[in-house]
């Protein structure tokens, strides 16, 4: 290649060092240290100070073994390990040849998905990561957990973990901010719902809808709480009671500004207005003036004109996202994106009739302010999905 032709264009050795350490910053590690493996001496240089953040999680063997061989981990920030079906055995294989006492105390963040009950003895290495400020474990039983002293770690702020109804065990961790506690049933140990009194941001997954009513009470020693968000992935037996939520929230968790929630109810046309019941009661004073919302209504039946125009009036202010089921009208979705003024998306499950879909182009037609700069449609068979930039 002559001179006049190389100065057109930009080759990789000319970019500066800064450019490649921010690029390196929103990758994983894994992905970089291969993308560069076969380059000159300079990226290698720039691989070993500046990659810091490794998930192995969908990594083969030969990879993981290239990257312990040849890097050092005492730079590394963020670990994350899997025992998942592509990489059985992982997480003890790591940790047999890399105890974490020696290879990791410098870790920030750490995330052990699948650990397996049978070889626990990881735990107690944990108490030797000072600076560990997240952790994420999955799944383990309350009991056991209990039994490793994670108070040690003064540092950690944020707890992830897959775990049973026990959840006494957390009291323990005053020291963390931030929850997130995936719910199984998974022994016979007593339900014991309660949290660290000092938590900020809280939530809550129920793989199962049993025992749900246990949920409210177990926030009323949360005086700090400013995030809560509630998901239950299955259909329970009672529907959701807002004045309930209210009640608790209002006496015990007077700082709470964001309350996020999916609450699968079953959904019984005999019962005369039973939806306008249960907006009803999530649409008082309290919830309009003091909480930001984000609900999901969710029915396997499609709610009529009346019920769709309540839900409207109600949420119109503070709701960014919802999916909901109704018949096929597009006067109704139509109303949803004009009228729900705070929308960052919004989920429709409708019969589709004659071949009908609505369109970017229909949309636009509309005159209701979106188009294809500021809106996202995807229609998969009676699914539309509308990803909202307008607000």
């Amino acid at each position: 290649m002559n001179n006049n032709v190389r100065h057109e264009f930009s080759i990789i050795e000319d970019l500066p060092n800064e450019l490649f350490v921010g690029i390196f910053s929103y990758l994983n590690g894994v992905d970089t240290v291969f993308a560069f493996l076969s380059l000159n001496n300079r990226f290698q240089k720039l691989l070993r100070k500046y990659c810091k953040v490794f998930d192995f999680k969908s990594s083969s063997k030969l990879q993981f073994d290239t990257i312990f061989d040849q890097y050092s981990t005492k730079r590394w920030k963020s670990l994350q390990l899997s025992n998942d079906d592509q990489t059985s055995g992982q997480i003890e294989y790591c940790f047999q040849r890399y105890p974490l006492s020696v290879y990791f105390t410098q870790l920030k963040s750490l995330s052990l998905l699948k650990l397996k009950t049978n070889n626990l003895s990881i735990l107690s290495e944990l108490s030797f990561l000072t600076n560990l400020t997240s952790l994420k474990i999955g799944f383990i039983c309350g009991d056991i957990i209990s039994m490793y002293d994670l108070s040690d770690l003064k540092q950690l702020k944020r707890l992830v973990v897959t775990s049973c109804f026990n959840t006494r065990w957390t009291n323990k961790l005053s020291q963390l901010d931030t929850l997130e506690y995936v719910i199984m049933h998974c022994c016979l140990n007593p339900l014991v719902l309660t949290w660290p009194s000092k938590l900020k941001h809280l939530k809550i997954v129920l793989e199962s809808a049993e025992h749900n009513e246990l949920l409210p009470q177990s926030i009323s020693n949360l005086s700090e709480l400013t995030n809560l968000e509630i998901y239950q992935k299955e259909q329970g037996y009672t529907i959701p009671n807002g004045q309930q939520w209210e009640q608790i929230i209002s006496s015990s968790c007077p700082l709470l500004k964001n309350f996020k929630f999916v609450f699968q109810f079953p959904y019984q046309s005999y019962i005369s207005n039973q939806i306008e019941q249960i907006i009803a009661s999530f649409s008082t004073p309290y919830y309009i003036r003091s909480l930001k919302l984000k609900s999901t209504v969710s029915s396997p039946s499609s709610l009529n004109e009346s019920e769709v125009e309540q839900i409207i009036r109600t949420f119109a202010l503070k709701c960014q996202h919802i999916s909901i089921c109704i018949p096929m009208s597009f006067d109704i979705v139509v109303s949803f994106l004009r009228d729900m003024q705070q929308l960052y998306s919004l989920h429709v499950v409708t019969d589709v009739k004659n071949n009908e879909k609505i369109t970017l182009k229909w949309l636009e037609q509309q005159q209701i302010g979106l188009n294809y700069t500021n809106c996202h449609l995807i229609n998969e068979e009676y699914n539309y999905y509308f990803w909202l930039g307008i607000h």
